[in-house]
């Protein structure tokens, strides 16, 4: 909603959109402002389009091999979810939905960039995003100086930090607002959780490792206030809900709704982000995942 008013202001400004995730902070570009779509770099991934049924069958049978188009084979006009393989650091290979659906522009767009040497044509292909699965919360945490240490939280962060973990099907964080806030972890499992201790102790090592932000505001709060204690207050913005499986019923009835709905593939998965203004918000909130 605010293009027009930012042309208007900055009327020799040119603006492109990028097209990133946590893992690969620039997947697209968009080369030309003229173009409403976006140049795919095949550097860093082997992207895959996969129709959304495909999808679905992997994620419920685990050894089902989802059939996907590569980029190589594209077609223009061709839409689905957005694979990608990454041939990064560890083998054997890690192929996964990425939960975004795109469409084929171009399988073939070429354009040229100035160089040191001279120009140069580029060729690859462009895309347009449909729809993306990612949510993010932006958290504030008070210190006792009233100074506030804002970070922001991925869902794919907190699926890196938790899906890891044994007996984890289904997570949702709620963001507690709050001097200071605090984030409130809702924990679906597979199967019925023996010993819970040992088990949220495990969540909370998982999440405050992979959290670089949660260590970086722990440090900055530490330094603030003052002394290591503060090193040590995850507790006091950090808390786990652990329910029983047949709570993840609920989740399922809504994803079945959302295709029902004929919803994109990137909004299936129903949301995992939640911001409320206190505690008795997140008790109504959570109440019929809790007693499930």
């Amino acid at each position: 909603p605010y293009l027009a008013k930012i042309r208007e202001a900055y009327p020799n400004l040119e603006m492109h959109d990028v097209f990133g995730a946590a893992e690969q902070w620039v997947q697209a570009i968009q080369v030309s402002p003229e173009k409403d779509w976006l140049s795919f770099f095949l550097r860093y991934s082997i992207p895959e389009i996969a129709p959304p049924e495909e999808v679905i069958k992997g994620k419920e049978d685990r050894n089902y091999r989802v059939k996907g188009v590569p980029w190589y084979e594209w077609k223009k006009g061709l839409k689905g979810e957005l694979i990608l393989t990454r041939p990064n650091e560890c083998l054997p290979l890690v192929r996964y939905p990425t939960g975004d659906l795109i469409e084929v522009m171009d399988p073939a767009f070429s354009f040229e960039v100035n160089l040191e040497r001279g120009k140069m044509k580029i060729t690859l292909p462009a895309i347009k995003a449909l729809g993306r699965a990612a949510d993010s919360v932006d958290f504030a945490g008070a210190d006792e100086s009233g100074n506030f240490l804002g970070f922001k939280v991925y869902s794919r962060q907190v699926s890196d930090a938790l899906m890891t973990i044994r007996n984890v099907r289904w997570w949702e964080l709620y963001h507690v607002k709050g001097s200071p806030g605090k984030f409130v972890f809702l924990i679906i499992p597979e199967n019925n959780v023996s010993d819970e201790t040992a088990f949220k102790d495990e969540l909370l090592r998982s999440l405050v490792n992979m959290f670089q932000e949660f260590t970086a505001a722990a440090q900055a709060r530490a330094f603030l206030v003052g002394g290591t204690a503060a090193m040590e207050d995850q507790k006091n913005y950090l808390e786990l809900m652990i329910t029983r499986p047949t709570a993840y019923e609920l989740i399922d009835t809504e994803i079945k709704q959302r295709i029902k709905e004929g919803r994109s593939v990137g909004q299936l998965k129903p949301k995992r982000i939640f911001v409320v203004d206190s505690d008795e918000a997140l008790s109504t909130l959570t109440r019929k995942k809790m007693e499930a």
